[in-house]
């Protein structure tokens, strides 16, 4: 929980400056391109989990209808810390 916390902190203290154009938020949630309490954030939320293994066992699910067709491409769009790409690929591991 102390990531949340600490996130949502440095979020609401940002705000105002935020608001006034006078900080990048991305600079905010990416403090000094530090994704690790990001990707903690991410990681460690239940419901979070919860969503990535329902898109792992959507994709596995979609892989098995094709099986024998072309090639399936993934376009994975994030954040880039990879807190849904990492347990979905692992789900993935077990898919004939």
């Amino acid at each position: 929980m102390e990531p949340h916390i600490n996130f949502v902190t440095r979020c609401i203290s940002a705000y105002p400056k935020i608001l006034k154009g006078e900080i990048d938020p991305v600079a905010v949630v990416f403090q000094s391109g530090d994704l690790l309490e990001l990707q903690k954030v991410y990681s460690e939320d239940p419901q979070l989990k919860e969503l990535n293994r329902q898109i792992g066992n959507s994709i596995s699910g979609y892989i098995q209808q094709k099986k024998g067709d072309d090639a399936i491409r993934i376009l994975e769009i994030g954040a880039g810390t990879g807190s849904t790409s990492y347990p979905v690929l692992e789900q993935l591991k077990s898919v004939d």
